[in-house]
């Protein structure tokens, strides 16, 4: 008692704290436990064509979930989520789920960014806006799966026939003229 020192005791605050010896138990309610169960997706795909993919969301806590809540999908160089990933889609989620329920989500055709190439990885976030209570089980909403990308064929542009004047003075107008060619396998974009 008197914690902050407000009231005057005449040197008598010696017995202002107590401990109680007693354990006190405290009990975290049930909660529900939101994790993504599996990611269906191909093993390959190519760099600036499209690709889909399902996942499957599941309750693993003892309650039913209460709310709404979104799911995100991202294509990374890495297995964790930072921003230098490319967002794939935000997703709703369906309905409530018991304990022991599943949903499953087509997330429908996105196209792999051109700049990707070789092991990059999938990663699906189910409450990946933290919309749902489920402490202390926060931190195993997410699950991630290598892909290879396949990419595009290099182009190699080189420059030829620059055709310019030999000399130009200070002011005066010149016409340059030259050919660019894609010597590589691959268009430019």
């Amino acid at each position: 008692t008197n914690s902050g020192g407000t009231l005057y005791e005449h040197g008598q605050t010696g017995n202002n704290t107590t401990a109680d010896d007693e354990t006190i138990l405290i009990s975290l309610p049930f909660r529900p436990d939101l994790q993504v169960q599996q990611i269906i997706a191909p093993d390959t795909a190519s760099a600036g064509a499209t690709a889909s993919l399902e996942f499957v969301v599941i309750n693993q806590g003892t309650v039913a979930t209460q709310g709404r809540w979104q799911d995100k999908v991202y294509l990374s160089l890495d297995n964790q989520i930072s921003g230098d990933d490319a967002l794939l889609g935000t997703f709703d989620n369906g309905a409530a789920l018991e304990p022991g329920e599943t949903y499953l989500t087509e997330t429908g055709s996105f196209e792999i960014p051109r700049r990707f190439r070789g092991d990059v990885f999938l990663i699906v976030q189910t409450d990946a806006n933290n919309a749902i209570n489920e402490h202390p089980q926060d931190g195993n909403n997410i699950l991630v799966r290598p892909i290879e990308i396949i990419p595009l064929p290099p182009s190699d542009l080189v420059t030829s026939d620059v055709v310019a004047p030999s000399q130009a003075f200070e002011g005066s107008t010149i016409e340059v003229r030259y050919r660019v060619t894609n010597l590589g396998i691959g268009e430019t974009h």
